[in-house]
């Protein structure tokens, strides 16, 4: 279904139900996928050339049925807005209101939500400037850390000494990196130490085992596995979504409480940006250290000691209400 909401001399602005995104979080499979899972709608809006029905933007909103509050992404770590070439900073600005305004003649008084990526996946400078001017306002200031993977690049390079002189350790005394297949046993058994790890730093687990089963089974190219064993038993692991083609995302990694001394998430870290050096991923972002903007100083040092740089990642939402008088 494509519904024209306001056509200009060269361009038309859309709203659809399918996305040119090649963002997983955006893309059409895993909107699809989470649409029928959590019971959500989005709308795909997009402004288009006229003459060769080219993109030029295009951003999703989503919502739950019976509900007016309309959020960027559907789920997961952030949503993007996507820029070609052409659109000028007024188009951008045009297409936010006709976005407000369309969604506000269907819905009422609605609330929106955007995540926004780290700067350093997608500059959003612009947007962030454009949405402030119209009455979006800033809720969330997040920091993030990821690690730029190049020709040749190695770890212990980036890592602090005390760290390099750990990972030398687990080297030493035979902590090995496995990449996992995408299987029922694997999944349960990589989940296992995660739950273990965070429970009993008294964090709860986001996603319950049964949905990552599914969304490892539905998404097997995405999903990747990873663990570091001694003696044959996992000690630490990892749950990774590749984002796009340059970017590997870290959702989940835990070590087992009893083996945090030897710290051998240190040498998953390793792995995986092995992994991704082998593999021409430009980026391993392990995700924010920050919750509500507010630090966590702990998470903070030990991504900083990996050699992490940090970026800043918004959320920005406007409140829409419909004047009575």
């Amino acid at each position: 279904m494509t519904k024209t909401i306001k056509e200009y001399n060269d361009y038309v602005f859309e709203v659809s139900a399918s996305t040119l995104s090649k963002n997983f979080f955006s893309r059409n499979d895993f909107l699809s996928y989470q649409s029928h899972v959590q019971n959500k709608q989005y709308l795909c809006f997009q402004l288009k050339t006229s003459s060769k029905n080219k993109v030029i933007f295009e951003c999703v909103f989503c919502h739950k049925d019976g509900e007016t509050i309309f959020f960027s992404p559907i789920t997961g770590a952030f949503s993007d807005i996507f820029q070609g070439v052409g659109l000028s900073p007024c188009m951008m600005k045009e297409c936010f209101t006709e976005i407000e305004g369309y969604l506000v003649s269907v819905y009422g008084e609605i609330k929106l939500s955007i995540t926004l990526p780290p700067l350093y996946f997608s500059n959003s400078s612009g947007v962030i400037n454009c949405l402030i001017n119209l009455g979006w306002v800033i809720e969330q200031t997040d920091v993030n850390y990821h690690l730029e993977i190049f020709d040749d690049f190695e770890l212990r390079n980036s890592i602090s000494s005390s760290k390099r002189k750990c990972l030398n350790k687990l080297i030493k005394n035979d902590y090995e990196f496995f990449e996992l297949d995408i299987n029922l046993s694997n999944v349960k058994d990589v989940y296992n130490v995660i739950a273990i790890n965070r429970t009993a730093l008294g964090y709860p687990v986001t996603m319950p085992e049964v949905s990552i089963i599914d969304l490892s089974s539905q998404f097997q190219n995405d999903v990747k596995l990873f663990c570091v064993k001694k003696d044959g038993l996992i000690v630490a692991s990892a749950i990774c979504l590749k984002i796009n083609l340059d970017t590997l995302y870290v959702f989940y990694w835990a070590e087992l409480p009893e083996d945090r001394v030897e710290s051998p998430i240190l040498k998953l870290a390793d792995g995986i940006s092995d992994y991704c050096e082998k593999n021409k991923i430009k980026f391993l972002d392990v995700g924010i250290s920050t919750e509500d903007s507010k630090p966590n100083y702990g998470l903070m040092n030990f991504k900083k000691q990996l050699g992490c740089v940090e970026s800043l990642k918004f959320t920005l939402i406007k409140e829409t209400l419909i004047n009575a008088s």
